[in-house]
């Protein structure tokens, strides 16, 4: 069936940017959208809005807009990449955005975007994307967190779009060819078919660059299409099979397939777990097993389980305490021993409780656990420093100063946190950080030893050498 096309009025002048909204039973929020865009104040703009089989006052609402610069197109129910491919086909600008009909473009979004592309085009080649942040609001329009995903995805590029996956299609400005030369998007798909796009284009030698500023308000709603975590599952499954199965990808890409999977299995959990599918956690935790940097049965996996699930929350505007909730799930799918399982509950408990917080910083938020002693700091902080990639020995040094501000030590030396500093020089010799390891051996030196760090400094390295050999060998099929 051919769409139909109604209110159409010709412009003459020139159109760079297509906007692209499908609505489908749009009418609480299609309004507010579109007076969004066309508040932008920006010249040469047009917008699409592919009503996508709507049974509800869609097309009314659509009807109160007498704009030429909207066109507005009906088609039967076909899902949101078949109503974005039809705006695709009949856009005219030389960049497009893809907008949800619940979405609210921010003021400036469409200016911004296209100055940096107009900017720095002629100095890269295949630029073909300009991505920013966004703003999760609540049903009603207020705001609750701004997410910037530059501070964990600094460089767009292949390695970066399939570990840390910070797509969200509202926030992109794309070169409309390239994203035709691509071939749209997959019609197969009915989740993740954003990120498909993204890494069809990467793939293909398109280049990203950042403008670090939120440009759209993302809506939080019960009828987001986002909440259906299981199928969100399934279809990024589909997604990383495809790509990897393509025969031009780089070695190193292929290289890294293991860890994608896992973080992207890391990122489903958070998803399951927070759209209601608790009970297909334990299942989603033990397919993370054997692409699991760290052995199925050891605390550096449910440490390093929390430790990613946290930053998913925190990326969300979730507290990572609600990650507790995850625990009995962990410890079905972990098959931990009882004593280990306890081991490992410690380390969870001071991860959100001291090492999340950052309460280190603060030493009368670290005498709060004055319960602990030095030595037991030692003992359950270990798997936290050693699976936190971010950990540097600034931050051990900023525990050893508010260990001695509460009163927990006296004088400089102190041997349960030289065994912090070796778990973190264990971490960074895993990890190659010759800097950070260099700096871990000189709080070492520092601290001092002593007979009773012999056991936390075996059991650190017994750890290291486990993660090793675990990493030695799976990179090794």
């Amino acid at each position: 069936m051919s769409p139909i096309i109604t209110g159409l009025k010709s412009r003459q002048n020139e159109i760079r940017i297509s906007v692209i909204i499908p609505a489908y039973n749009a009418e609480r929020f299609i309004g507010e959208a579109v007076r969004s865009v066309l508040d932008q104040g920006a010249a040469g703009f047009e917008i699409l809005i592919v009503n996508d089989g709507s049974t509800d006052a869609t097309p009314d609402v659509l009807q109160s807009f007498d704009d030429s610069r909207i066109r507005v197109f009906h088609q039967v129910n076909r899902g949101v990449c078949a109503a974005r491919n039809l705006g695709l086909r009949e856009a005219r600008g030389e960049f497009v955005v893809f907008m949800d009909a619940d979405d609210v473009m921010l003021p400036g979004k469409l200016r911004a975007q296209l100055a940096l592309f107009d900017a720095f085009r002629p100095h890269i080649p295949r630029l073909d994307i300009i991505h920013s942040g966004w703003t999760l609001a609540a049903a009603d329009g207020s705001e609750l967190t701004t997410i910037k995903p530059w501070e964990t995805a600094p460089d767009l590029n292949l390695e970066t779009w399939l570990l840390r996956k910070p797509v969200f299609p509202g926030a992109l400005m794309l070169d409309r060819r390239a994203v035709c030369d691509a071939g749209g998007f997959d019609e197969s798909l009915t989740q993740a078919e954003d990120v498909d796009l993204i890494l069809r284009l990467s793939a293909g030698g398109s280049r990203a660059r950042w403008l670090y500023r939120p440009t759209v308000l993302y809506r939080q709603h019960g009828e987001n299409a986002i909440l259906d975590g299981m199928k969100q599952a399934v279809n990024l499954d589909k997604v990383l099979d495809k790509f990897f199965s393509r025969p031009d990808l780089p070695r190193k890409i292929r290289k890294i397939e293991r860890r994608v999977r896992y973080n992207t299995l890391m990122w489903l959990i958070w998803r399951l777990h927070q759209t209601g599918h608790t009970e297909a956690v334990p299942r989603y935790l033990r397919k993370s097993h054997p692409v699991s940097p760290f052995r199925p049965t050891s605390v550096l996996t449910v440490t390093d389980w929390q430790i990613k699930i946290v930053e998913h929350a925190l990326n969300a505007g979730c507290s990572p305490d609600i990650v507790r909730s995850l625990w009995p799930a962990m410890r079905e799918a972990s098959d931990l021993q009882d004593g280990d399982w306890e081991s490992a509950k410690a380390s969870l408990a001071f991860h959100l409780d001291v090492w999340q917080h950052r309460a280190f910083r603060d030493a009368a938020a670290l005498a709060a656990h004055k319960s602990m002693s030095p030595a037991e700091i030692s003992e359950v902080g270990a798997p936290v420093i050693f699976v936190a990639p971010w950990t540097r020995p600034a931050d051990v040094k900023r525990v050893h100063r508010s260990l001695q501000d509460a009163g927990f030590l006296k004088g400089r030396k102190s041997p349960d946190i030289s065994a912090l500093y070796l778990t973190l020089a264990s971490r960074k010799l895993y990890e190659r950080g010759i800097r950070d390891f260099l700096g871990s051996i000189a709080g070492i030196i520092v601290c001092g030893a002593a007979p009773r760090t012999f056991r936390p400094w075996l059991k650190t390295m017994a750890m290291a050498w486990r993660a090793l050999k675990t990493r030695w060998r799976r990179n090794g099929k």
